[in-house]
C-alpha cells in the first residue's frame, strides 16, 4: 500500500516537472505546437553532487531544479507524506 502511494506522489511530482520542461521547450522554439521528434536529443539534464538539477535546451539553461523533500510525520491515524521540488525558471515569460 505505501509503496503504491509514494509511486502516485512520484507520478505526479513527475507530471508537474515534466509540464515545466514542456513550457521551456516552447519558450525556447517560440511556439508550442512542436513534436517529439523535433526535440528529441536538445535537451539534457545537468545533475550536481547536491541533487540539484538544471534542464538545459540547445545548449542554454531554462529550469533549476532543488532536490526533492520529504517530510514525514507519524500521527495516530498514520503517517503522513508530503514531499515537493521547487524550481526557477532561468528566462522571463
Amino acid at each position: 500500500m505505501v509503496d503504491e502511494y509514494v509511486g502516485q506522489i512520484i507520478s505526479s511530482m513527475n507530471s508537474q516537472k515534466d509540464e515545466e520542461i514542456k513550457k521551456a521547450i516552447s519558450y525556447k522554439i517560440g511556439h508550442d505546437n512542436w513534436t517529439i521528434e523535433e526535440v528529441t536529443g536538445r535537451g539534457e539534464f545537468k545533475i550536481f553532487p547536491d541533487k540539484t538539477e538544471i534542464f538545459a535546451f540547445d545548449d542554454v539553461d531554462l529550469l533549476h531544479f532543488e532536490p526533492i523533500e520529504i517530510e514525514t510525520e507519524n500521527k495516530s491515524i498514520g503517517i503522513t507524506l508530503r514531499t515537493k521540488q521547487n524550481f526557477k525558471r532561468l528566462y522571463k515569460i
